[in-house]
């Protein structure tokens, strides 16, 4: 099948959008199926229910509290896939079944598939972790919200730690490994312990932003440049 858009193959756009739209469905259905009903009341809430700093109405007795930051982080869904997908398609480009040769990979993120998972599952995470925020407006919403953020940009880190480092040598072990998979513990590790701080330190972000009140004209640019600084990696 001939390449499309994104240097992916056509069936890989089928895929993501395929899984955007059972997950829209999904989320439409909860939606409707709570709609009139307070089911987060029983968690404990975040300073923004009372006291909003979003520039959008909050719907208190719905599934989703706040409508339009919480459809907005599908796009972070999507990119996380994209990255399942370009990462699978490194992934056959690094281990051709038809040539004798490997052909020279563009990049260290080409050459590494796995940090592509990575960042397909950090990007996940935050759409959802944002998501899930916006959509009950609960402290641990916000918990998650605030630590979902560092995960992207500790991959972005990894890619260049790993052009830097590809390898760790250590003659007098005879050691000679690809650095990666340190590198994407040491994400995990870090990620893990950021949530864990966010949810122990008490600051505004836990009780009440102090900040500009996003909306979908600001926060669409954050997720483009998540997307643009990746792509910028990979060539």
């Amino acid at each position: 099948m001939p390449s499309s858009h994104l240097g992916l193959p056509l069936r890989f756009h089928l895929y993501v959008w395929g899984a955007l739209l059972v997950l829209i469905l999904a989320l439409f259905a909860l939606n409707q199926t709570y709609a009139g009903r307070d089911i987060w009341n029983s968690i404990t809430e975040s300073g923004d229910l009372r006291r909003s700093n979003y520039a959008e109405r909050i719907y208190r007795q719905n599934f989703f509290r706040t409508r339009a930051n919480t459809w907005s982080n599908l796009a972070y869904i999507a990119l996380g896939f994209y990255a399942f997908a370009w990462a699978a398609q490194d992934r056959r480009r690094a281990c051709p079944t038809t040539s004798t040769s490997r052909p020279v990979a563009p990049s260290y993120v080409v050459a590494t598939p796995a940090l592509s998972v990575l960042f397909g599952l950090t990007c996940c995470g935050l759409g959802f972790g944002s998501g899930y925020f916006h959509a009950t407006l609960t402290r641990f919403g916000q918990q998650l919200d605030v630590a979902s953020m560092y995960g992207p940009l500790l991959v972005f880190l990894t890619f260049n730690l790993g052009r830097w480092w590809p390898r760790i040598i250590f003659p007098p072990l005879r050691l000679n490994a690809p650095s990666w998979p340190l590198l994407c513990t040491w994400v995990v590790l870090t990620s893990a312990l950021l949530f864990y701080l966010s949810g122990r330190r008490e600051n505004p972000a836990l009780s009440g932003r102090d900040e500009a009140p996003p909306s979908l004209i600001f926060e669409l640019p954050r997720k483009k440049l998540h997307f643009s600084l990746y792509e910028s990696l990979r060539k």
